[in-house]
C-alpha cells in the first residue's frame, strides 16, 4: 500500500505535526541545557585552576627570592592532591626551569 501525505486523514496530520513540533522543541531545549552545563563546567574548571596557579604562585614567590628550588619542588607537590593535575613547572624570571613537577614516577 503505497500512502501519500494528501491521502492520511487531517487528524492523523494534525498529530503528526504536533508531534514532530515537540520533538523539535525537546531537542532545542536539550541542546541548550547541554551547551549552558559544558559551559558552565568549562568556567568552573579555568576559575579552579586560576586560583590553583596564584596560589602556588604566591607560595614559590620566596623560594624563586632565596633561589631554593628544593623549597620550590616541595611547593609544587602540593599538587599532589589534584590527581588531574599531571605536570606543573616553576620558571625563574630569565625563563629557565627552576622546579618541575610530576605526577607519575
Amino acid at each position: 500500500m503505497n500512502w501519500k501525505f494528501k491521502d492520511i486523514p487531517i487528524r492523523s496530520k494534525l498529530v503528526l505535526i504536533m508531534a514532530m513540533t515537540a520533538g523539535f522543541a525537546l531537542l532545542l531545549s536539550s541542546s541548550a541545557v547541554i551547551t549552558i552545563g559544558y559551559i558552565s563546567m568549562q568556567r568552573t574548571l579555568y576559575e579552579e585552576l586560576s586560583s590553583l596557579a596564584d596560589l602556588v604562585a604566591w607560595n614559590s614567590a620566596a623560594a624563586l627570592t632565596f633561589d631554593d628550588s628544593k623549597a620550590a619542588e616541595e611547593t609544587l607537590a602540593a599538587l599532589r592532591s589534584k590527581p588531574e593535575i599531571n605536570a606543573a613547572f616553576l620558571y625563574d624570571k630569565e625563563g629557565h626551569l627552576f622546579a618541575q613537577y610530576f605526577l607519575w614516577p
